[in-house]
Parts: structure tokens; sequence; C-alpha cells
């Protein structure tokens, strides 16, 4: 017999047993397959399931309870109230120490059963059957909890189960039916099917359809953990993707929203620094254009992320390319006294943007030199990779590497490296849209970028390209 997971209060625990046929409907809502996007199905299903199952259904309306104010009173009410929640109120439970007797079980279905179909037949308006068809079925719930409970302790006393677990307008009517003077129309008609069915003289159970989880429920579940396996092992790669794409959407509306502002406070600063003749006037108007500049440019950098132009390949020496980089920032590194220096084959080429691919380079060697500050070095090495195989569809890389003795970057930044914007100048090394830019332009010319580091060790950007063919 399967059971329910444990419904605990304070330190008592009450285990409730669960229908077979119950538990193969249940795979069904929950592993769907069939009924995917179909939510009245499942509902229908899952109101079935528990019309046929009153321990799963006083079960459910605790759970229920537990979770929002307005506690369900019919049967479709509850199954609508469970359908979004199932599979994470189903969890798995061990085998309870103190099992019920299954001939105590099958006579407390059987009578919640005919209690139930009784009281909702006496009942003439719709809304009065579906009110006394849940109040019928759970009109033995203290019997259920009692049978339930782990400890004879907590099988003490019915009425502080009921006080305890159920829903206070549950336990309302439940009082109401047991009262001699009995009125309302609904627990009326509860107590008269009571009444009804006092002997051991009850109808069976109705049967639940018999369904096989092999022939049903086993290629969806199949699909299923496929679906989540794929999703734990590429969990990183779609997450990065998705951030990524909302990125450059964010960029692109930057782009629009502020070059306009931007371009007219340029040109007014210009206006009235053309015929400004007070020298600390000048000053401001001077640091007024240059920052509306600076943020053109930053404009710039993010539509180079977001929308990038069409590359512009043709055959490039890497040595000739990394030496036009070092050459512009050496004056940059000789300042702070770091050494910037680069070790790459002569006959060293691929296929690739020499206007951008300077760019990137150039921004990986920017960011080291601003993680340094002052002294170390910077070092560029580059060398070819042959395929690991024999497959034609491989192509050789030329891997660019760019190594400082810097600070190195802590895992929590390392995680942010290439999203603009960001900026882990607190932890000792720029960041910002310089990084984004170059993963931009590698990731355009079919390339990856790595990256190796240890804090107070330095750290290594990787840059792996396809060679000419």
């Amino acid at each position: 017999m399967p059971w329910l997971p444990p419904l605990v209060h304070h330190s008592n625990v009450y285990v409730l047993p669960l229908r077979d046929g119950t538990e193969n409907q249940l795979c069904r809502v929950v592993l769907g397959g069939d009924l995917d996007g179909d939510a009245m199905q499942r509902s229908a299903l899952l109101a079935n399931a528990l019309r046929a199952d009153a321990a799963f259904a006083l079960w459910s309306i605790i759970q229920i309870q537990r979770r929002q104010s307005d506690a369900p009173h019919t049967i479709e009410q509850l199954a609508d109230a469970l359908e979004g929640v199932l599979a994470e109120l189903l969890e798995p439970c061990e085998v309870p120490d103190k099992l019920a007797e299954p001939a105590e079980v099958v006579k407390l279905y059987r009578h919640s059963l005919a209690v139930s179909q009784e009281a909702a037949r006496s009942c003439t308006l719709p809304a009065d059957q579906a009110a006394a068809e849940l109040l019928g079925l759970l009109h033995n719930g203290a019997d259920w909890l009692a049978m339930a409970a782990q400890s004879s302790a907590q099988a003490s006393t019915s009425t502080e189960h009921t006080a305890a677990l159920l829903p206070a307008w549950l336990d309302e009517q439940l009082s109401a039916i047991s009262s001699n003077s009995v009125t309302a129309p609904i627990p009326l008609a509860v107590r008269l099917a009571i009444d009804a069915y006092q002997g051991d003289q009850l109808p069976e159970p109705p049967a639940v359809e018999p369904v096989s989880p092999r022939a049903t429920f086993l290629p969806q579940f199949i699909a299923r953990i496929e679906k989540l396996r794929t999703l734990e092992t590429r969990f990183d790669e779609v997450l990065e993707a998705e951030k990524i794409a909302s990125l450059q959407q964010f960029a692109y509306g930057l782009s629009h929203e502020i070059n306009n502002p931007l371009a007219n406070i340029a040109t007014r600063s210009q206006t009235l620094l053309s015929d400004e003749p007070h020298p600390e006037r000048r000053r401001k108007l001077n640091t007024i254009n240059r920052q509306a500049f600076r943020a053109h440019e930053m404009i710039a950098d993010a539509m180079l992320f977001a929308k990038p132009p069409p590359l512009e390949k043709r055959p490039v020496n890497i040595a000739e390319l990394i030496a036009g980089v070092v050459n512009e920032l050496h004056e940059e590194a000789d300042e702070q006294d770091t050494g910037l220096d680069f070790d790459i084959p002569a006959e060293l080429t691929l296929n690739a943007d020499p206007n951008h691919l300077s760019v990137a380079i150039r921004a990986v060697c920017v960011n080291s030199l601003q993680a340094l500050s002052s002294g170390g070095s910077v070092t560029l090495t580059a060398r070819s990779i042959a395929r690991s195989s024999a497959d034609e569809s491989e192509s050789d890389l030329v891997q660019i590497a760019i190594q400082d003795t810097g600070p190195g970057i802590p895992a929590e930044v390392r995680r942010h490296l290439f999203d603009p914007y960001y900026s882990g100048r607190e932890a000792g090394r720029g960041l910002g849209l310089g990084l984004s830019k170059c993963w931009r332009i590698v990731e355009l010319h079919g390339g990856q970028m790595e990256v190796t580091s240890s804090e107070g060790v330095g750290t290594t950007f990787t840059i792996n390209l396809p060679a000419m063919p």
C-alpha cells in the first residue's frame, strides 16, 4: 500500500494511505504528457481521484489550508487548488513505523464514499450537492487522523486531531453534523447519510481506472528525465546565452534613447565654448563636452556589443597585429613601470578582421595594466594548435594568451567578467565594457575565450581562434 507524505503538526506525525489507482492518476497529472497545457483536464482528473480516495482528499485539504487562506469547499475547488502545487507537495517519504490494518482502511474508505454519494444525492441544488459531496467524504476525518497517528498518545482523542489539523470551516461543519439539533441543509444531508449507513453493509468503493505505469507513463517519464539531464548539463550555457541576449537588447535600446540628448549637450557646449572668454567657464564647458563624448563612446561600445558591424576578414599576421597593439600601450605601461612584452612566431597568420581583433586584444591588455596598477609584467604569446582528431570539419586553432602578474580575479567576480558595465575595480581589476567587447569580437570570429586566475598570482586570458584554412 503506498503512503502519502506525512502531515506534521508540532511533534505529531500523521501518515495517510493512498489507493493504488489514485497513485496512477497522480502520476499522469504530474508527468503531464497528453495533459501538458490542459489545466482543466488535469483538474478534472484530480477531482475524480479525490472522489475515489477519501484519505487523499483529507490530506489535500489539510495541505491546501496551510498554503492559502480561502479554503476550498467543493471537490472541484480542491482539485483546482492542488493542480499547480501537487508535484511540490508529493515529496518522497519513508514507510511509516505504525501501519494501519488494511481492513480498517477499507472500512473507512467505503463509509466515506457511501456517505459522500448519499449526501450529494439528497440535495437538490447543484451548489449544495457539490458542498455535501466533499463534506460527506470528509465526515470521518477525525477517524482517519486517529488511524494515521504514529503514536498511541496522538491517537488519544479524535477531537484533538480535528481541531489541530482541519480547516476551521470544516471543523465547524463536522461539529454541526454531530449536533442533535442540526438544521442547516448540507450538514443535515450528511447526518442523514451517516444514519443510513450505520452498519457494516456498505457499498463497494468506486473502481479507479487501472492504468499501467509502464505502458502509459514510461515514455513520458523517460522524456522528462532526459530533459532534466540536459538542463543540468547545459544550464550554465543556456543561462549565459539568455543573459547575453537580454544585455544585447538593453544596449541596443540604450543607444537609441541616450545618443540624441548627448549630441545636443555636446553641440551646445561647443557653441558656448566658441565665444566664451572667461578661463574658468571655458574649463567647465570643456569638461561638459569631454564627458558627453565619453558617454557617447560608451554607447558606441555598447552598440558594438549589441549590434556589431559585419566583419571584414582577411589574412592577418598575428605578430604584426600584436606588435601594433603593444606599441600603442607602451607609454602607458612605462608610466606605471610595468613590463609589456610579446613572443609571437613571425609566420603565424589567421583569417580575421584586423581592426576588430586589435580592439579585442587591446581591451584585455588594458584590463591587465589596470589590474597591476604599478610594476609587474604583461606578456602576450601565440601559438598554432593542430586539430585533435582526423575529423576534417575541425580546423586548426591559433591560441593567443595574455598573461599578467596581477592580483588575480576573485571567483565571485570571474562569472561576471564579460558582462557589460560590470566593474570589479574594487576587487583590484578594471572591468567594464572592455572585456565584453573582447568576448563579443572573439565570438563573432567563431572563437572562444577562457580565463584562468589565482588570487595573488595572476591571470591569463586565452583567445582561441580558427586558423587559416
